[in-house]
């Protein structure tokens, strides 16, 4: 799963840009701006959670309902 990791990390422009349009689409903008420092910071922040997760011994865990998410980075 290491593909995926470098397909977020090389990507990275394009992640930010399809996100920003998104936020633009949908109206989120209006409450959160359009700096593309932030959404590049945005970005940055979930990429690395999904490469952490992805590093996990095992592999990614399946969800289960009972689970606590609130410590969870993804």
């Amino acid at each position: 799963m290491d593909h995926l990791g470098d397909i977020l990390s090389e990507n990275e422009d394009w992640l930010v840009s399809r996100t920003l349009e998104a936020a633009k689409s949908f109206g989120y903008a209006d409450y959160a701006g359009t700096l593309i420092k932030v959404w590049r910071i945005t970005v940055q922040g979930l990429s690395g959670a999904v490469q952490a997760a992805l590093k996990l011994p095992g592999g990614l865990p399946e969800p289960r309902p009972d689970d606590e998410y609130a410590d969870d980075p993804v």
